[in-house]
């Protein structure tokens, strides 16, 4: 669920799962192949919030808390998982706390045609609350759409993810699924770091029905410096 109070004065932002989960592990880094692939169950919960004020229409600060509780349930014989060679293999519980900023000026949060989206958000997960992992996740994501002749819109995105220490390997930066990298399996590519670059041009067809093609690059990195500059 997503509110909005007050005139879009104050934004509050949740998201809660629950899953019995089977995954794949393809391993950590920029190099990993589909020899790699490991397969694994886990039992997740999970609660984000996110709550924001409006200082001037569409700008955004607030404060955000993730929780996160896991347990393998299945692991390959064998594999990093079993073996537990990796943090977070066998369960883990992360919380973690900070403040987000944000600009949002789109016409339609679920199906833009004009406008801009940036967000930064900073999150410290500590063993002081609770957390089995000491890092920092800083994120920023920034969309931009522009409208075209006959309905057409292009969209384009920027989205960057840097940690710093020890992260479970679940909740490391990474590649694939819906959101990004559409195409990649979800999770295909992870590290501590991830930045990813890419397009989508959508076209009206007839009623509501539209086409889409769509282009992205990206890579992830133990480090920034590692990225490949070729």
């Amino acid at each position: 669920p997503e509110f909005y109070f007050f005139r879009d004065k104050y934004h509050i932002k949740n998201e809660f799962q629950y899953m019995n989960y089977p995954d794949k592990f393809y391993g950590i880094g920029p190099n990993t192949t589909e020899d790699d692939k490991e397969n694994y169950t886990s039992r997740i919960f999970s609660f984000k919030n996110v709550i924001e004020r409006a200082l001037i229409p569409g700008f955004y600060i607030g404060v955000l808390y993730n929780i996160d509780v896991r347990k393998t349930t299945q692991a390959q014989d064998g594999g990093l998982i079993d073996s537990n060679l990796i943090p977070g293999s066998k369960k883990g519980l992360i919380s973690g706390l900070g403040f987000t900023i944000s600009y949002d000026n789109r016409d339609d949060i679920l199906f833009t045609r004009e406008g801009m989206y940036a967000n930064l958000a900073i999150t410290q997960y500590s063993r002081h609350i609770k957390s089995d992992f000491d890092f920092v996740n800083i994120i920023f994501d920034y969309r931009f759409f522009e409208p075209f002749w006959f309905s057409h819109v292009l969209a384009l995105q920027f989205f960057t993810s840097y940690i710093h220490g020890q992260a479970p390997f679940y909740l490391l930066s990474q590649m694939g699924g819906s959101r990004l990298m559409r195409g990649l399996y979800e999770g295909r590519y992870r590290d501590r770091n991830v930045v990813v670059i890419q397009a989508e041009y959508r076209v009206p067809l007839f009623w509501r029905f539209i086409a889409c093609g769509f282009a992205g690059a990206g890579e992830v990195s133990p480090a920034i410096r590692d990225f490949d500059r070729e």
